[in-house]
């Protein structure tokens, strides 16, 4: 009889939360949709008090998606009330998750489109580098490419010794054999780990313009370019550290940036 009354008060406990979570999801939508029209209707007369609307109405599209996962048109809503807040960071990061949701939506893939051509992508790299940063960082200075040229041929270099020795009849140089397959180890292990780097790699994007150095550090390092990186500009998170996230550039350019100046597309915790 316990055990029942248990199971009953268990039950309906659960359903009590479950419809307060109900009411308060509709609510939020509700207040986001308001603030999103009353700011549709300031955008003419008084654009700075549109903004801050628009930027409330993305705020509380944000809390409505914690309770509840958003639907694509929800974060199309929510790209769109950040886009004319002025915030272009986020308002990608809106509508990447919306695509994730529904890729297939053109309206989004439309607003996307346009939010980005307000986006500076270009970046040049700092002339020179210093040691700690090349030894820190050498991806960035040893091309993919290279590596791969490199163990190509010292994997053929290995298969030409071996069967030179079997044609001449002799062993071949054992400093040699151990020389070039100690090349063609690192070089394999090098490409490995990179293809291992980007498979484990996640989208995000700035949301704030800040600076890209060589390494985890503002102290230490040097900057990676002659500019900051502009918010909305996307990336591919490497690895984090100590509040601080390495990413990699669409133009395969890397670098080190606050992890508090990025937003990632899908996020770790609801």
């Amino acid at each position: 009889m316990k055990i029942l009354f248990m199971l009953i008060t268990l039950f309906v406990g659960t359903s009590i939360a479950a419809a307060q979570s109900a009411t308060d999801h509709r609510d939020q939508l509700s207040h986001a949709a308001q603030r999103y029209a009353e700011a549709m209707r300031l955008v003419d007369d008084d654009p700075a008090a549109a903004r801050v609307l628009f930027a409330d109405a993305a705020v509380t599209f944000e809390e409505a998606r914690r309770v509840r996962a958003a639907n694509a048109e929800v974060l199309r809503a929510q790209g769109n009330a950040w886009y004319f807040a002025g915030d272009i960071g986020r308002a990608i990061v809106a509508y990447q998750r919306s695509l994730s949701v529904d890729p297939g939506d053109t309206r989004t893939i439309d607003a996307l489109a346009e939010a980005r051509q307000s986006v500076r992508t270009t970046t040049t790299q700092m002339p020179g580098a210093s040691l700690i940063d090349v030894l820190s960082d050498w991806r960035r200075y040893v091309s993919p490419v290279l590596v791969a040229a490199v163990f190509a041929i010292s994997w053929i270099a290995v298969w030409g010794l071996l069967v030179r020795a079997r044609l001449a009849g002799v062993r071949p140089s054992k400093t040699m054999l151990v020389a070039v397959f100690a090349v063609a180890g690192v070089t394999a292990t090098a490409l490995i780990g990179e293809q291992w780097r980007l498979a484990q790699s996640m989208p995000v994007v700035v949301i704030d313009e800040t600076t890209g150095y060589n390494g985890p550090s503002d102290a230490v390092y040097q900057p990676s370019f002659e500019s900051t990186l502009s918010p909305g500009v996307e990336a591919h998170e490497i690895e984090s550290r100590l509040g601080w996230t390495h990413i990699r550039l669409s133009s395969e350019a890397e670098t080190w940036v606050p992890s508090d100046s990025l937003m990632w597309i899908h996020p770790r915790s609801p």
